[in-house]
């Protein structure tokens, strides 16, 4: 039977804590949910755990409302929602058949037979109606018949409905003391039978007392779609990787590749079920954890008031009655915020990032639900899991399908096929990119991955990163077994699609939903090995165009955008217009046309095993779709680069390539994955439409060639111009395209003069968001850490109005301003600091850069990163270079103004080496870097105790005998910025030092250091050496073949390892601890730092971090400056006048917030009051002057007794006499002591 609840709320907000009490302590919880006056407004949330919710929130006016709350995984659709009446209609399903449910709320209007039978569908004969009818009738306990009573009779007559009401009253008028029957429950009379209706005991805060209905027949329990997952933080992982490597001998080579997958991928989910334990499928969270024993007795005294004022209506019960009411009101909302409170008092530092964005996403009301109501196409309906994964499946499916695919297209691809036929052959033809897989790629590649959902087979990367040495050798092999047949695994070519409901969409449409597909982990690996593979062959060669942007190294989605500003400006300076075409490719990544894309590689030069593997990738996959625990059928797709995969979007890159080959270059083009714009500008309109009007035409007989279809409604056009009235007549495949004045381009609106306005008021929209959360999250006296806070600021505030803010900073004054304001709201709530705290004093407690110096930052580091671009065809370098315009246009460009910022800096003539350098070696062909790590490890195991030169000494002996020790060490001044490098062989008594370039990092010299002492070797050949460092960054940048800067140095490394190798070399590397008396390092140690003091022998250019370091200096100094002569803010400058700092770690929210307060001299004593009005002179009782911060802790005579305790406890602590300066600039030790006085003072509560 299906349990009903029904209850006029009047306010889920004041009540609706109750109510989830009330289902929280029910044996039995209801299926379905209906209320009435909820009183909620759209941009209010109110959810119960475990169900799912529709609402019907009043437009206008206050109160009512109705909500209808169903159980998850309980199969419903929904069929209408009323806009002029109030009312929800849902069809539930109970086994085989169909029960439509309305919840109707009527606020005491006229009732209308023909609108209610409109209003309640009966197309299967079932249907429950409950709701407050606000309809009074003998028929169900009324002592009279009105109206509303008579047209309820009627419909029950007409659609043979029948009432449940057993003649109690469902609420009390307190006022009176009599009850009445409002809310009623109809269902229709093949459900009567066995029904049962029941009142509460409680009327939950409310009038009306809520009713549960028991209706219908039998049902199936709802199916638990929810899967256990591994607790990797249980694992047992040593014993899960000795028996993988124990058992991997049994997996034999003979095998074939198919073979070998499906026994690796056994042995290693056997050693995870027997080491690494699964959480439990079903998990019930309580929709009211604060509930308190107080909130319990109040709801207690308040239920007994009421049935005091029913059994004895008098004038003093009923206000005892409204007092126990208003009681229980209060309690419950003080226990709710107390338990808020103590929860956002544990958010800092140490908080799991993941639970801060939970908590947040949950309060910017997004959840993903995977929860799928009943699904429909046309007139057929998906109940069942089972169904329900069915019709999505073939959903999918068909979106990637040939029959989207018009004749003329099939023919198109048919022509290009017969051109190409020959290239589907097996392609045998090996180069350097068919060599086997290296360990080193297989490390790299685990190294990479993040931790993602695994496929249908259970296996997580994290379990990959835990295997052993055997067990990777097992891996290796299997890979390279695939890589020489071509022929991939079946497990890996299948993908579970669970669906995902898109924002906003109608959950019962199965177009409605986003496929997220995950695949073997296994299998992403080899993925990931071949990919970066791929991309050096594209890159090293330069075979991808200049204008695609997407996934590249080096590349950004600013970069069309610069380009696009730059010409918009150059057209205003030459009063020209400039038209720009957005194209939209529809279904792009799905219906890539496979054969297509194999012709595309075979262009590129792409032959052999890679070739090859691409081919078995893209051909005979299957994808299946997961509901709870039923699957689909599998089927095959068409077309398309397979979702979610490691190598499809560089795929999908290669596809679209050559997209605007065909168009002259006096167009401009960009492209950022699969969002392509082209522009031209020109004086005459009708010249530069006709032109553009040709590159669509091109663009048109590109996508018929390839497979490709633009979406004509979200293809936009543009025309930048200051002229008005300007209207263009472009057409795509024969439609017109819509002209638009914004648009959002890249994540950045563009409008027609590049005023910037939509844009700046869209981040500030999303910004005021955030706000409120930093608000709910702090109060002043409770609440998360400043630091917490500020973390939420930088990822949620600071890294929106960033982004995009190097190119509309041109927009004007007024504009940024909002940004500006923005920044300093969210700092306000940081600090706890009064409103009427100066901004720079916000900035500098905080250690925030003020935004015009943050956006200068940012945009020379921007432009650092340009100037270190490889491609000598980038095209936003030549957007930066000058040009005419930038000297006489009134509105300056982004593109001008970095040039011009990095002249200001004096950083534009400096030498930058080129970043995202590749290797003229193929990487995969680098050796393994042997690097020794023991001393590390003896070391944190020793807390950093022992004879380390003894230790030194004895591991070179035991473990690297026959190799030659060779110290190298890197210094820098940083008072000078000086750097040098040196190394040294004590056995030869072989010692070199070098200066190099000012700038260089510590990084850069110890690598540098490393680099040169290898040259040495390979002109001298000595034997075998171990490099001696004691820079463990270093080390651990050449054993992951990864780093952050100087990739340069890193690739010279690896090429004098190949070539020391082919001269019988061998090479290892070995850390040493640094300053611990080891002889060869405190050598080599003496000589680096010897090298600074003589001329500079190594010019060496600055990576890119380095510059980047450069600029944070120069931007640091200039804010100096500022903040010396700043006019405001000169309190916090007489405690702190270095900038840069920010505040200190308080263990204390409260605290926090009254030093932050002290320090910034902005508080509730009566200088401030003064400041903002409230106060008439602003002067200490105490008639000696302003009652300022300075004033009460240092001066006034009234404190003079508990001044004493504050200046002992100073002395105590330094030693040193008591200054403001001493007490409130930074030193934690004081907080307490100064807590500690205004407490004793009373001047807590006025700070």
């Amino acid at each position: 039977m299906v349990l009903i609840l029904q209850w006029n709320a009047r306010s889920l907000l004041a009540n609706g804590q109750e109510l989830k009490k009330c289902i929280d302590d029910l044996d039995q919880k209801p299926d379905i949910i209906c209320i009435q006056e909820t009183w909620l407004r759209p941009n209010l949330d109110f959810r119960i755990s475990q169900y799912t919710g529709i609402r019907c929130d009043r437009a206008e006016g206050g109160g009512g409302g109705c909500a209808t709350f169903i159980k998850n995984n309980f199969n419903y659709r929904v069929i209408k929602i009323g806009t002029q009446e109030e009312f929800i209609g849902i069809e539930i399903y109970i086994g085989l058949g169909r029960i439509n449910v309305v919840n109707y709320y009527n606020p005491c209007k006229k009732l209308d037979l023909s609108l209610l039978k409109s209003i309640i569908h009966l197309d299967n004969g079932h249907v429950i109606v409950c709701g407050d009818f606000n309809a009074h009738s003998t028929l169900w306990g009324g002592k009279v018949t009105d109206v509303n009573g008579e047209v309820l009779e009627d419909l029950m007559d007409e659609l043979h409905l029948v009432c449940l009401n057993d003649g109690r009253g469902t609420r009390t008028d307190v006022r009176t003391g009599n009850m009445s029957a409002l809310d009623l429950t109809f269902v229709s009379n093949v459900l009567a039978g066995g029904s049962e209706w029941n009142v509460h005991n409680s009327t939950m805060g409310s009038d009306h007392y809520p009713v549960f209905s028991r209706v219908g027949g039998d049902r199936e329990p709802p199916s638990n779609g929810k899967e256990g997952r591994w607790l990797f933080h249980k694992a047992k992982w040593g014993e899960f990787t000795f028996m993988c490597d124990e058992e991997c001998s049994n997996i034999s080579m003979e095998s074939t590749a198919e073979e070998m997958e499906k026994k690796i991928r056994n042995l290693i989910i056997s050693a995870a079920q027997k080491t690494i334990p699964r959480s439990k499928a079903t998990m019930t969270r309580k929709n009211v954890p604060w509930w308190t024993e107080d909130c319990k007795i109040a709801v207690k005294n308040r239920n007994k008031g009421l049935k005091l004022l029913k059994r004895t209506h008098t004038y003093e019960n009923l206000l005892n009655y409204k007092r126990l009411c208003s009681q229980a009101r209060r309690i419950i909302k003080k226990e709710k915020r107390e338990y808020w409170r103590a929860f956002c008092d544990k958010i800092g530092r140490t908080t799991p990032v993941n639970t801060v964005w939970g908590m947040i996403r949950k309060m910017k009301g997004i959840r993903r639900e995977l929860q799928y109501p009943v699904l429909k196409i046309g007139d057929d309906l998906a109940i069942s899991d089972t169904d329900k994964a069915e019709m999505l499946a073939k959903t999918f499916v068909r979106s990637q399908s040939n029959e989207n695919l018009s004749g003329y297209r099939k023919g198109r691809r048919d022509e290009i096929r017969e051109r190409h036929y020959k290239d589907f052959d097996d392609n045998t033809y090996l180069t350097t990119m068919d060599a086997p897989f290296t360990c080193f790629e297989l490390d790299l590649a685990l190294h990479k991955s993040k931790i993602t959902s695994p496929g249908r087979d259970g296996i997580s990367y994290v379990m990959l990163k835990h295997l052993g040495r055997k067990m990777k050798l097992k891996l290796l092999d299997m890979y390279n077994r695939v890589w020489s047949e071509g022929k991939l695994p079946t497990n890996w070519k299948e993908a579970v699609v669970i669906p995902i409901l898109k924002p906003g969409k109608d959950p019962s449409s199965p177009e409605n939903y986003r496929p997220i597909a995950l695949t073997s982990h296994v299998g992403k690996v080899m993925e990931r090995m071949i990919n970066e593979r791929l991309q050096y062959y594209l890159e090293s060669k330069n075979l991808l165009s200049p204008y695609q942007n997407g996934f590249r190294k080096g590349r950004g989605t600013m970069d069309p955008v610069i380009c696009l500003e730059a010409d918009v400006r150059k057209a205003q300076v030459n009063k020209e217009y400039l038209v720009a075409v957005f194209f939209d490719i529809e279904k792009a990544y799905d219906m890539v046309w496979k054969e297509g894309l194999l012709i595309k590689l075979g262009t590129l030069g792409l032959n052999g095993r890679i070739y090859n593997w691409i081919k078995g990738f893209l051909f005979d996959r299957y994808v299946q779709v997961r509901i709870g625990k039923s699957f689909s059928n599998r089927y095959v797709v068409d077309n398309g680069t397979p979702q979610g995969s490691v190598i499809s979007p560089v795929l999908f890159s290669i596809m679209i390539n050559d997209i605007f080959n065909s168009i002259g270059c006096e167009f401009g083009k960009a492209l950022f994955a699969d969002d392509g714009a082209l522009w031209k500008r020109g004086r005459n309109i009708h010249y530069v439409e006709r032109k553009i009007q040709d590159a669509i035409t091109e663009v048109e007989n590109w996508s018929y060639d390839w497979g490709f279809k633009f979406s004509v409604t979200k293809t936009k056009c543009m025309v930048f111009t200051r002229k008005r009235g300007t209207v263009l007549n472009l057409r795509l495949y024969g439609e017109a395209i819509e002209q638009v004045h914004s648009f959002r381009y890249l994540g950045v609106i563009l409008d027609t003069k590049l005023k910037w306005r939509e844009n700046i008021d869209s981040i500030v929209g999303r910004c005021k968001k955030v706000i409120n959360i930093m608000r709910c999250l702090k109060g002043t006296g409770w609440g998360a850490s400043a630091q917490a806070l500020k973390q939420i600021y930088i990822t949620m505030i600071r890294s929106v109005t960033e982004y995009g803010i190097i190119v509309y900073n041109t927009a004007c004054k007024t504009l940024l301003h909002k940004i500006e304001v923005i920044q300093n709201q969210a700092l306000k709530i940081c600090t706890g600091a009064m409103r009427s705290t100066p901004a720079v004093s916000l900035q500098v407690e905080m250690g925030e850069l003020p935004l015009k110096l943050r956006i200068k930052q940012l945009m020379l580091n921007y432009w650092v990163k340009i100037q270190g671009c490889v491609d000598v065809e980038n095209m936003v370098r030549r957007a930066i270079d000058p040009c005419w315009e930038s000297d006489n246009g009134t509105n300056e460009s982004a593109a001008w103004k970095l040039a011009r910022l990095a002249k200001k800096a004096n950083i534009h003539g400096k030498t930058l080496v080129k970043t995202f350098l590749y290797p003229t070696t193929p990487f995969w062909i680098f050796p393994t870097a042997q690097v020794d790590l023991y001393l590390h490890r003896t070391m944190e195991d020793r807390k950093g105790k022992g004879n380390w030169d003894e230790l030194t000494a004895d591991r070179l002996d035991t473990a690297h005998a026959s190799f030659i020790p060779i110290y190298t060490d890197g210094s820098k001044d940083p008072a000078t910025m000086r750097t040098g490098f040196s190394f040294c062989i004590p056995t030869l008594d072989k010692s070199v030092g070098v200066k190099t370039s000012k700038d260089l990092s510590v990084f850069t010299v110890e690598m540098l250091a490393i680099s040169y002492s290898l040259h040495w070797l390979e002109q001298n050949r000595i034997g075998d050496g171990i490099i001696c460092s004691d820079s463990l960054s270093a080390l651990m940048s050449l054993k992951s073949y990864n780093s952050e800067s100087r990739s340069d140095i890193l690739y010279e490394i690896y090429e004098s390892l190949i070539r020391l190798a082919n001269l019988k070399i061998n090479i290892r590397f070995m850390w040493v601890p640094a300053h611990r008396g080891v002889e060869g390092n405190e050598m080599a140690d003496f000589l680096a730092k010897r090298a600074l003091k003589r001329g500079i022998e190594m010019e060496i250019p600055l990576d890119r971090t380095e510059f980047r370091a450069i600029v944070r200096r120069r931007i640091m100094e200039e804010w100096q400056t500022q903040w010396e002569r700043e006019r405001k803010g000169r309190h916090l400058f007489s405690i702190q006048d270095r900038v840069g700092r920010g505040m200190n770690v308080r263990v204390n929210t409260r605290d926090s917030c009254i030093i932050s307060r002290l320090r910034m001299g902005h508080t509730g004593l009566n200088n401030t009051l003064h400041l903002i009005g409230k106060h008439p002179t602003g002067l200490c009782e105490c008639g000696r002057g302003e009652e300022s911060v300075e004033h009460v802790l240092c001066q006034c005579e009234l404190y003079r007794e508990e001044r004493r305790q504050l200046e002992s406890r100073v002395r105590m602590i330094e030693g040193e006499q008591m200054t403001l300066k001493k007490l409130l600039g930074g030193e934690e030790n004081f907080n307490g002591a100064i807590i500690g006085f205004l407490k004793r003072t009373r001047l807590l509560r006025r700070i």
